[in-house]
């Protein structure tokens, strides 16, 4: 039949649609409803409900007082189970929202201790971190003043030695002949005299020099020059010579003439006694405590 009050084709007592009570049927038109209700009602999810409300709710519905809704229990509809169920997912949603509110609080609130004990920590160590900064540096720089006075140490001793041997092998430039005579009259023993005088005297004052220079040597970018203890190798040269002096003037011959000039020079280099020997000694020390600081 169709609803009275909104023309739709329903069956049973109330519109399915609109909810307005149908007239009074007749038992033929009941059990033909009766008879195709399911089918229709399968198809229609809203008079599904309304089908399941009429069969198995009605006594719920008046022991609410007409709020057709379904009492507790069993008998609950499909809308009453969907709304039930967006209202847990809401609770749940809204539970889920605290907890992690919470977490986010909780975590906050470490994380900010965390600082604060770091802050503490940064303020007290700041000041143990300066002190150890002030003392390295100043252990550092004591210690580039030491290896650079030992340095210059060096070049003093290198230089003095190479003077005394100078002014000794000047002192005795003619007791072998005059030294515009080594060509024209052939003096061979002059020669060989000069030829030791000059190399000892040069090789002194490169020495000299090669001891007060550094080594550049690149540094986090930058390049510095580093003390490497140069100058052991001359120092040892000349004690080896003044060594080999004092054993060779004695035995070596005054003849032939290149032999004389030998004997000359080795008896000059002697003739600076063992305060020439000290000194390159002391040299070469220090060199070796030079090298080692540079490790």
């Amino acid at each position: 039949m169709k609803c009275p009050s909104c023309g739709a084709e329903v069956t049973g007592r109330f519109c399915s649609y609109c909810g307005a009570p149908l007239p009074a049927a007749s038992d033929a038109n009941l059990s033909a409803a009766n008879n195709t209700d399911d089918d229709r009602l399968v198809d229609d999810w809203k008079s599904f409900d309304d089908y399941v409300n009429r069969k198995s709710t009605a006594p719920a519905d008046v022991g609410n007082s007409g709020t057709g809704r379904p009492a507790s229990g069993t008998n609950r509809t499909a809308a009453g189970r969907r709304e039930e169920d967006r209202k847990k997912q809401t609770s749940d949603s809204g539970r889920y929202k605290n907890t992690a509110t919470n977490q986010h609080t909780v975590h906050k609130t470490t994380t900010q201790k965390t600082k604060t004990k770091h802050k503490k920590k940064k303020k007290g160590g700041g000041l143990l971190s300066a002190a150890a900064s002030l003392t390295t540096g100043s252990v550092k720089l004591g210690g580039t003043l030491f290896y650079l006075v030992l340095q210059w140490i060096c070049v003093a001793l290198m230089a003095l030695s190479t003077l005394r041997m100078a002014q000794n092998f000047w002192a005795n430039r003619v007791t072998l002949g005059s030294i515009a005579g080594v060509v024209q009259e052939k003096n061979y023993a002059q020669g060989i005299y000069l030829i030791g005088a000059l190399i000892c005297v040069g090789f002194g004052c490169i020495q000299a020099l090669w001891i007060a220079s550094r080594k550049r040597m690149p540094d986090h970018g930058k390049i510095r020059q580093v003390d490497m203890g140069r100058g052991l190798f001359g120092f040892v040269v000349l004690v080896l010579l003044a060594f080999a002096s004092t054993y060779a003037y004695p035995i070596l011959p005054a003849s032939p003439a290149p032999l004389e000039g030998a004997k000359l020079f080795f008896h000059i280099v002697d003739d600076l006694g063992k305060s020439f020997l000290f000194m390159n000694v002391i040299g070469a020390v220090l060199c070796v405590v030079r090298k080692m600081g540079t490790r």
